[in-house]
């Protein structure tokens, strides 16, 4: 028998109004992002501005946290607390 932990990063927020070509490279940027690649699940959600993503090691959870963040406050994004 196996247990094995998992991590989940859940950040809520809200960006300002973008065009469609800029909404597809913010949205892209997350999934494409070599933080994101470890994940064992990704989930986006538009209409609600949500990222989800569930990782094995809190290490790697922690990663992906912090560039989620540092990415959303750079595209000045305001992230629910």
């Amino acid at each position: 028998m196996s247990i094995e932990s998992l991590y989940r990063v859940r950040v809520d927020f809200i960006v300002p109004d973008m065009r469609e070509a800029e909404e597809q490279a913010f949205w892209s940027g997350i999934f494409n992002a070599d933080e994101a690649s470890t994940s064992e699940s990704l989930e986006t959600c538009e209409a609600n501005m949500f990222v989800s993503a569930i990782f094995t090691s809190v290490e790697e959870a922690e990663r992906f946290n912090n560039f989620l963040h540092r990415y959303l406050s750079d595209k000045n994004a305001n992230i629910a607390h």
